[in-house]
């Protein structure tokens, strides 16, 4: 509910940022003394109650609000210099706009750099632990390894001599994909439909797996990263994760 309000008042503040400059600082003179330098002794926060008008309980929710914003997206903010940057703007900044753009640009770079690192230091762990998951999973009773490395077991095998699917058909399916840790990624069962889907459209460790099966049967397929979604990742599939893709073959659609 706080969020969505956020994305409200950030509206509100980006259609009134089109309003004059000007006009916007003349109706804020009490951020600022006569001679247009920041009044600091105006502002003993400390000794402030709680706020009584809307206009005050809206001040204290909106930078509050700012506050949890922050700190979930995961921000190192210095909260001093934060609320001197903020009561600066209405008088005299540390910086130009140029030197601010500067700062921003340096920051984000600085992100960029530290999340690139952390990504590569997750993907070589969850390639590690698939492969070694793999290695133990494929020795045990049951367990068939093809020879792309795909790893799957029977959970419910048709006496029936029915057709398996090619790569260019379509077929319906009830299927769970989890990762290692056990977490659903995706799932008909949870839609409650089953789905329709072109073999040629899996990845490649489902789509060998669908060619192994025959009508009415379940399988149960470990695949590993490279024949998955692999160092990209997908949605919340995190980069060289392993996936356990159960699936019953449903019908074969031509």
């Amino acid at each position: 509910m706080r969020k969505s309000l956020f994305l409200i008042f950030l509206s509100i503040a980006i259609l009134f940022s089109s309003c004059d400059e000007n006009k916007k600082k003349e109706e804020a003179p009490s951020l600022v003394s006569d001679n247009g330098v920041m009044a600091e002794a105006e502002y003993d926060i400390d000794s402030l109650g709680a706020p009584e008008s809307l206009i005050e309980r809206f001040s204290y929710a909106y930078g509050n609000l700012l506050a949890e914003s922050l700190e979930n997206a995961s921000q190192d903010v210095d909260a001093s210099y934060f609320v001197r940057g903020f009561l600066d703007y209405y008088g005299t900044p540390f910086f130009t706009e140029d030197e601010l753009d500067a700062i921003f640009l340096e920051y984000q770079n600085r992100m960029l750099e530290e999340a690139a690192i952390a990504y590569e230091r997750e993907s070589e762990e969850n390639l590690r632990e698939a492969e070694e998951f793999l290695k133990t999973n494929g020795m045990r009773s049951g367990v068939v390894t093809t020879g792309s490395g795909l790893e799957y077991e029977v959970v419910r095998a048709v006496s029936d001599d029915t057709p398996s699917p090619d790569e260019d058909d379509s077929v319906l399916i009830d299927y769970t994909m989890t990762l290692l840790s056990g977490q659903v990624v995706d799932s008909s069962y949870d839609r409650r439909a089953s789905a329709e889907i072109k073999v040629s459209d899996l990845i490649e460790g489902a789509k060998e797996g669908l060619m192994l099966m025959q009508e009415g049967e379940r399988f149960r397929f470990w695949i590993h990263p490279d024949m998955g979604y692999g160092e990209s990742g997908a949605s919340v599939i995190g980069p060289n994760e392993l996936l356990i893709f159960e699936v019953e073959l449903v019908d074969i659609l031509k």
